[in-house]
């Protein structure tokens, strides 16, 4: 994760870095700056992960780092550390994780790291599907499964959704063919990176050319075109959903 970390005073950007190095994931790179200039110019050829804001600074307010960049020039998260708590409701009007007031809580600066870190793997899972749908089609569209017995090959297309059983994964196609392979499921979530599969549960992997509907109730499920219903995990609803809008 890299890190800008934003603040005129260089105690408080000391302290917010002893804090970074305790977190869950440590920053591979951490960037300082002492006022909205400063950091303006780091950002015009260098993209951080997480921005950690001061709000009150000598040339302006954090606020205009974000202005001045424009929304389509910020893909990183944001969180505000400010002395004051008047600028509240105006830093999530900038979709901020949080804001945190000093002097800073370990503990809180903890939490609201790792609510960012979760917030950026949902957004790079999403970017790599959405990539599915807009980039260019890959060479690839036939599938090896190997068998005890033999040797298939299958196009992409036709493989409906998949299954895990154990060490082993189950092919659902649209023929209405079951074929039971000696490969992991995870083995196949890497193959078919790309080909618009996504995996909604730990136990299945699907074909989104070939969904149908997903519904809400019970905490989700989504239906294919072979009649077939597989779970939704809360874990992945997120980032469903934001795909769903996509399609």
């Amino acid at each position: 994760m890299k890190v800008l970390l934003l603040d005129d005073e260089a105690g408080a950007r000391a302290t917010i870095k002893s804090y970074l190095q305790n977190t869950q994931v440590p920053p591979e790179e951490i960037r300082e700056a002492d006022s909205v200039s400063s950091a303006l110019e780091l950002l015009n050829d260098w993209q951080p992960d997480l921005a950690l804001l001061d709000i009150n600074l000598p040339d302006g307010l954090g606020f205009d780092v974000l202005a001045r960049l424009g929304l389509d020039r910020i893909r990183f998260k944001v969180i505000f550390i400010s002395a004051y708590d008047t600028y509240a409701i105006k830093a999530f009007k900038y979709n901020a994780i949080d804001y945190i007031l000093k002097p800073v809580d370990p503990l809180e600066f903890e939490q609201s790291v790792a609510r960012a870190l979760k917030a950026l793997q949902t957004t790079e899972q999403f970017r790599n599907l959405q990539g599915d749908f807009t980039g260019a089609p890959k060479a690839l569209n036939k599938l090896v499964l190997k068998d005890h017995q033999s040797v298939r090959l299958v196009a992409i297309d036709e493989i409906v959704r998949c299954q895990s059983e154990n060490n082993y994964t189950l092919f659902f196609l649209t023929s209405g063919e079951e074929l039971l392979i000696t490969r992991t499921l995870k083995e196949y979530e890497e193959l078919l990176k790309g080909r618009l599969f996504f995996r909604p549960h730990k136990s299945h992997l699907i074909n989104l050319k070939h969904l149908l509907r997903f519904d809400k109730a019970d905490g989700g499920s989504i239906h294919l075109s072979d009649g077939s219903t597989v779970p939704l995990s809360r874990f992945k609803k997120e980032v469903f959903l934001q795909l769903l809008d996509q399609l």
